[in-house]
């Protein structure tokens, strides 16, 4: 089984978005906006405080695991 992983990015608004994903692949193939900056963490609770940490405010969670 695959274990997946949970991807933060952050725009120019300062909005924080998390992706859960196997891969960057699965991303682009579920069409999230590669255009930002995504760095890749093991939980989503990890990935949540960076973003708390930096005074970033979630805007979007979503999981594209489904997608092949």
């Amino acid at each position: 089984m695959k274990t997946s992983f949970y991807y933060i990015a952050v725009n120019d608004n300062n909005e924080g978005f998390i992706c859960e994903a196997f891969s960057k692949k699965q991303m682009r193939n579920a069409q999230i906006n590669m255009g930002l900056s995504w760095e890749r963490y093991e939980s989503y609770e990890k990935a949540l405080n960076i973003l708390k940490c930096d005074g970033v405010k979630l805007k979007n969670a979503s999981n594209v695991t489904n997608f092949k």
